[in-house]
């Protein structure tokens, strides 16, 4: 059941690897998908590769 509403403020790029989220920026930060309700990006800076775009949709992550 998907509970964290996630929040990304600074610059980070964002991809998926064994079917969890990991963020990127000073260190990086890995988070199953399956726990993730929605993302809100709130910087133009942040990069989202293809893949990660594809697999949130198909987990119903908004």
């Amino acid at each position: 059941m998907a509970f964290r509403n996630i929040y990304i403020e600074n610059p980070a790029r964002l991809s998926i690897k064994n079917r969890q989220l990991v963020i990127s920026q000073e260190s990086d930060y890995t988070i199953p998908v399956s726990d993730i309700q929605s993302i809100v990006i709130d910087n133009l800076q942040t990069t989202l590769t293809a893949p990660t775009i594809s697999f949130l949709a198909e987990n119903q992550v908004a």
